[in-house]
């Protein structure tokens, strides 16, 4: 994601797209401070909470197995409908916690997913 920084008068705006909707781009502009620097500092937070939105976990330090429960609790109770729920629930338990619930999911490979 690109995004910029400009001054207008003795203010300092940092700005980026949010992308396109119906044909048109969406652009998020707001007003920092008077230094290029607060300006420029402001951005990259933004970005980095505009790419990290909805992203609550850190992959470096879960399990497969918690991960897999909060998705099930996250997604799949709110979003699917019954029966899925409980097909979900029955290949996360019966084969996915005992075969890949010890890995960490950072160290989670094609080659591990291969073998299972």
């Amino acid at each position: 994601m690109q995004g910029g920084v400009r001054k207008r008068g003795n203010i300092w705006y940092y700005y980026f797209d949010l992308g396109k909707v119906n044909g048109k781009r969406n652009k998020v502009e707001k007003k920092v401070g008077r230094t290029k620097k607060e300006a420029e500092t402001a951005l990259r937070k933004a970005l980095h909470e505009f790419d990290s939105c909805g992203s609550i976990l850190n992959e470096s330090d879960i399990s497969i197995a918690d991960y897999f429960d909060y998705w099930y609790n996250e997604y799949v109770l709110i979003n699917c409908k019954y029966n899925t729920q409980i097909n979900y629930n029955r290949i996360i338990n019966n084969h996915i916690k005992p075969a890949l619930g010890i890995y960490k999911l950072k160290s989670l490979s094609p080659s591990v997913l291969q073998e299972f």
